[in-house]
């Protein structure tokens, strides 16, 4: 999937976002993450709430190869775009649950 076809995808979405990272992009509801595109893969953020619904729904976690070996990420991947649908709301529900991240302070000069 591309950006363009998970901007399409996520239209509904209040307040969507994206932004280049780390050679993904990360997808954003009110400045807040929910999702990331990884190599045209959508993974959805998942918190103790939302995992076991992921697992029950045969979804894959996002993990990379570090220097220390395998690491692992709370964002999930499905079989089909209907799975990744029918657990939008679970990933945004995600981000209502998690603390507003504190202000960036600014540098000093």
């Amino acid at each position: 999937m591309t950006i363009e076809e998970a901007a399409e995808l996520f239209k509904d979405v209040p307040d969507y976002s994206h932004r280049a990272m780390f050679g993904g992009y990360g997808l954003y509801t009110g400045g807040r993450i929910f999702a990331l595109l990884d190599e045209g893969v959508v993974y959805l953020k998942g918190d103790a709430t939302s995992i076991p619904l992921y697992e029950a729904s045969a979804g894959e976690q996002f993990s990379y190869m570090s220097k220390n070996g395998p690491m692992t990420m709370k964002y999930w991947r499905f079989a089909n775009d209907d799975l990744l649908l029918d657990h939008l709301q679970d990933a945004l529900d995600t981000v209502e649950r998690s603390p507003v991240p504190k202000p960036k302070k600014p540098k000093r000069k």
